[in-house]
């Protein structure tokens, strides 16, 4: 049985580019942090699922593309830029 990397959402909801993959839910969540939404606002994107939102960003910051400056504000580093252009910028 294979197991969904990224939670049901409802039907309005699957179309949205970030729910095609994991990787791609991860640049949606990295672009909705510098943006300044909160990790519930972000959760609400993907069934109200805020653990799902904390492991990304959890490990995102792991991975080094995002961290926060001292005035707590997310910054997506050039690694975090490039996965995006890599997810939004395809055919």
């Amino acid at each position: 049985m294979t197991q969904k990397l990224t939670p049901d959402t409802n039907s309005d909801k699957t179309n949205n580019h970030h729910n095609e993959s994991a990787l791609s839910s991860a640049a949606h969540i990295l672009i909705c942090l510098t943006q300044g939404k909160s990790n519930e606002e972000i959760a609400e994107d993907f069934g109200n699922n805020l653990e799902f939102v904390s492991v990304w960003i959890d490990y995102m910051i792991g991975i080094k593309w995002l961290y926060k400056n001292t005035d707590g504000k997310w910054i997506t580093t050039d690694d975090g830029k490039t996965w995006i252009e890599k997810c939004y910028n395809t055919n």
